[in-house]
């Protein structure tokens, strides 16, 4: 489990908190004023997580949100870093769904994923936390590191704290 509450740090001053990557659907709820992802940012304001998107969610940031939140937006993008996209893991996951395909005849995916799916999985590998609702990017990350969480359980943890 990854740590997020301010005490993980008393012991270890050089220690930064957690690194989370937000999905598109995370950063448009903050937008749209969703009080679970509004508690999310204030806890990057706290210092108690820091925030990372790639170019690809910037892109679908840029093109979805409307010109009201235009303002909002370029203050949270102000907070994020922006992390490379890996071609080489993204050319992976590619060949791992179409092995996928091939072997089970379909049968292991009930859709196909995204291919912006592919590139934000490809762009995860620094962070501590993939926060997200989307069923096929959860699908598409493995291992221990990033935690998969949604954003209801990750602003849940960050109270427990």
């Amino acid at each position: 489990m990854v740590e997020v509450e301010p005490q993980a740090r008393v012991g270890h001053p050089n220690q930064e908190p957690p690194l989370a990557f937000l999905d598109t659907d995370v950063v448009l709820a903050y937008l749209r004023g969703d009080p679970t992802a509004v508690q999310l940012f204030r806890a990057e304001a706290d210092g108690r997580v820091r925030f990372a998107i790639n170019l690809t969610v910037l892109g679908e940031l840029i093109i979805t949100t409307d010109d009201a939140a235009k303002p909002e937006l370029n203050r949270v993008l102000e907070h994020l870093k922006i992390l490379p996209i890996d071609y080489p893991k993204a050319q992976a996951l590619t060949d791992q769904v179409a092995r996928a395909m091939e072997t089970h005849n379909g049968q292991s995916w009930t859709r196909i994923p995204h291919p912006a799916d592919i590139v934000n999985a490809s762009s995860v590998g620094d962070c501590d936390l993939l926060v997200t609702s989307n069923k096929l990017l959860k699908g598409l990350v493995a291992g221990a590191k990033p935690q998969v969480i949604a954003l209801n359980e990750l602003v849940a943890r960050l109270h427990a704290a």
